[in-house]
């Protein structure tokens, strides 16, 4: 089975040659690495130039969801993996979340754990609660690697969400009672610094209410269906 890992990136010169060195480091490569560029106006796009074996696409800034969405357009792989730009994967989390679909072709997402990786001891504020070093389960689509149907059942990103958008994503894969799995292994490093989206706590709040509501809907729906 092929791999296309979507990037998405905005404003990320500071992180994206990084991401990209650590999915060539993989114990199971990629197929393909696809880089969004959801707007930026920083050097990104040339530190992506260098890597001519990178598959890079400019469009105007629409947000995350948007991004991921015209990854998830572009993809050729069967399966698809999400990394943020500023986020690292553990040297073998394709390979781990890839054996997981050999082990069970019925398998439609697999999903690891994730561990914090702070850029300074002042990013850790607030965060004590979940040290360095202890996996845990989150939201973040970082940490997941999904067959490309999965977008046919669940559908792709909303793209009127700027915030919790794997939240959303992830309540209508729960609701739709496809086969997934999870393991307790780290599958992302989840990187807290000073410019992080999620660091706008009033959107991020407002983007869960709003994703509360269209699960809501999404399951009404289904049972109207």
């Amino acid at each position: 089975m092929t791999i296309s890992v979507i990037i998405p990136m905005y404003n990320g010169a500071a992180f994206i040659e990084e991401a990209i060195n650590n999915l060539k480091t993989q114990t199971l490569l990629p197929t393909e690495i696809i880089v969004i560029d959801d707007g930026s106006t920083d050097a990104g796009a040339a530190i992506v130039a260098k890597f001519k074996d990178v598959i890079y696409k400019y469009q105007e800034n629409k947000g995350p969801s948007a991004a991921r969405n015209t990854g998830i357009a572009i993809a050729t792989g069967e399966l698809i993996s999400f990394l943020d730009c500023d986020d690292l994967y553990p040297s073998n989390k394709l390979s781990i979340l890839y054996n997981e679909f050999v082990k069970n072709p019925q398998l439609i997402a697999a999903i690891g754990g994730i561990q914090y990786l702070f850029d300074t001891e002042k990013d850790k504020i607030g965060h004590s609660q979940i040290p360095e070093g202890i996996i845990f389960n989150h939201v973040l689509l970082g940490a997941g690697l999904f067959k490309r149907n999965v977008f046919d059942i669940v559908g792709v990103f909303d793209e009127s969400l700027l915030f919790s958008e794997d939240f959303d994503w992830y309540r209508r894969l729960h609701a739709t009672q496809i086969q997934t799995t999870k393991i307790n292994e780290c599958c992302l490093f989840y990187r807290r610094h000073s410019n992080n989206y999620t660091n706008f706590k009033e959107g991020v709040k407002n983007g869960i209410l709003n994703a509360l509501h269209k699960s809501i809907a999404f399951k009404k729906a289904q049972k109207n269906a």
